[in-house]
């Protein structure tokens, strides 16, 4: 769905999933992961990576570029944020993380969005 996207800005996407088996609907897991996505191809940077993947009892977006401080990413949250990309241009419409939250909070899902060394990792916990 972003292969222009990511073909602009010569972005690499690893993946690393593992069969794991994630209690949601099919739906929601959808719009989780098609915002999670999405987030990660808009603010990585030209000529880096995604990486997409799962460990222990965890899946992961992790992606190379704008990090955001401890105000940014509770904010990042809120209904109709939008965060400022590398080039200073607001992105996106401030839902994507809104809604990812709900979804999870409703599902009864862990989840952690936090800084990385070159970038930006979302983290849910998968409900055993």
């Amino acid at each position: 769905m972003h292969d222009v996207e990511i073909k602009d800005k010569n972005i690499k996407i690893e993946n690393r999933l593992n069969n794991k088996e994630i209690y949601s609907s099919r739906k929601n897991l959808n719009i989780i992961l098609q915002n999670l996505i999405s987030n990660a191809v808009n603010y990585t940077n030209e000529s880096g990576k995604i990486l997409i993947g799962s460990k222990l009892n965890c899946i992961y977006i992790k992606n190379d570029g704008v990090i955001l401080d401890d105000e940014e990413i509770q904010n990042s949250f809120n209904l109709f944020e939008k965060l400022e990309n590398k080039n200073q241009e607001k992105l996106g419409t401030g839902l994507g993380l809104y809604i990812v939250k709900n979804i999870l909070e409703d599902e009864g899902f862990e989840y952690k969005f936090k800084r990385q060394k070159n970038g930006m990792v979302f983290i849910i916990k998968i409900k055993k």
